[in-house]
């Protein structure tokens, strides 16, 4: 498989660089490339804002786990009440179930470094060849939001792109 696209190609500069903020579509478009091309990556569709855009989120975990996702979901759900299943049953499920991590970004809109470096975190999870990490994503589903205010983040790159200049820029 072709390599994937670094964010900084993607977006034409380094996450986090100075006067650069990568608007909500073009993270959209970053996170269903990846999605598309990596085997260790599930783009989720998690409903639309007040505004009526997406919110999004990659599910990231080995390959094996995201081809049991459903098995995953399944055993998670039946995990989350114990009034529902016998104390042996939730023991040795638990045994062997994967740990569902959620990461939600800038959740208030000028928190704009969370958006920006999850692109990063995601390119990270999806190509690592680190020993370390490989056995996280074997052992851990990661639920990784961009962020949790996509009208928000869209309110703060669009006013910043047309302040970026001026003296309302600083």
């Amino acid at each position: 498989p072709a390599p994937l696209l670094t964010p900084e190609a993607h977006f034409g500069s380094r996450m986090g660089a100075d006067r650069q903020l990568a608007p909500a579509d073009a993270i959209e478009r970053y996170f269903e490339q990846i999605a598309a091309a990596s085997d260790r990556v599930e783009l989720a569709d998690l409903g639309k804002t007040t505004e009526g855009h997406r919110t999004i989120g990659a599910i990231v975990s080995s390959p094996e786990n995201i081809r049991n996702l459903a098995r995953i979901r399944g055993t998670n759900q039946r995990l989350a009440d114990p009034r529902t299943l016998p104390q042996d049953d939730a023991r040795a499920l638990a045994a062997t179930h994967k740990a569902v991590v959620a990461i939600g970004a800038s959740i208030h809109a000028s928190e704009v470094g969370g958006t920006q470096a999850a692109n990063e975190l995601l390119h990270t999870l999806a190509t690592t060849e680190d020993a370390g990490l490989l056995s996280v994503l074997q052992n851990v589903v990661v639920i990784l939001i961009p962020s949790l205010n996509p009208d928000g983040h869209r309110l703060v790159v669009d006013w910043y792109q047309k302040q970026k200049g001026t003296p309302f820029e600083g």
